[in-house]
């Protein structure tokens, strides 16, 4: 599905708004406006998941100072393993 979605419409992988246009949804744009907003007043975001952590990305290639707010959950761990490697990196 997210392959088919990149060859319709041919998102620029370095903007990040553009990103979120093409392939995202109401959920993800909302959570990178947590995540920004979130940033702005330095309080911590915990990010679980693969949408959260989605959203995360955009907001770091929108605001690459946001990056500080991100607090990947250590608590419980999603059974979703794709977003371990991408929030830690």
């Amino acid at each position: 599905m997210v392959r088919l979605a990149l060859a319709i419409n041919h998102p620029n992988p370095a903007d990040g708004l553009a990103v979120l246009a093409a392939l995202g949804g109401f959920e993800i744009a909302g959570l990178v406006g947590v995540i920004l907003s979130g940033a702005a007043r330095r309080v911590p975001v915990a990010v679980d998941g693969f949408i959260a952590t989605s959203a995360a990305l955009v907001a770091n290639a929108l605001a690459p100072a946001a990056h500080h707010a991100l607090s990947p959950r250590t608590g419980r761990r999603s059974p979703d393993t794709r977003s371990r490697s991408r929030i830690s990196a």
